[in-house]
């Protein structure tokens, strides 16, 4: 296996696994909002103020982006 193959391997696991997160970011949320493990967790303790969705992608952009380079 060369190391390119292996690098676009990374970076198509890597993709796959942060749509997950864009899918199941709000999902999240609403599981663990009444947990009292979690009240102090930044995303739940801001509850007036959810990251969009689009944030979370632009979010992942970035670490695809610092990765890539």
């Amino acid at each position: 296996m060369s190391v390119a193959l292996l690098g676009f391997i990374t970076i198509v696991i890597f993709i796959i696994h942060e749509f997950e997160e864009i899918i199941c970011f709000k999902c999240w949320i609403e599981k663990y909002r009444k947990d009292k493990k979690y009240q102090k967790h930044l995303l739940i303790r801001r509850q007036w103020a959810y990251p969009s969705t689009q944030t979370i992608a632009i979010i992942i952009f970035e670490e695809f982006l610092l990765m890539g380079f």
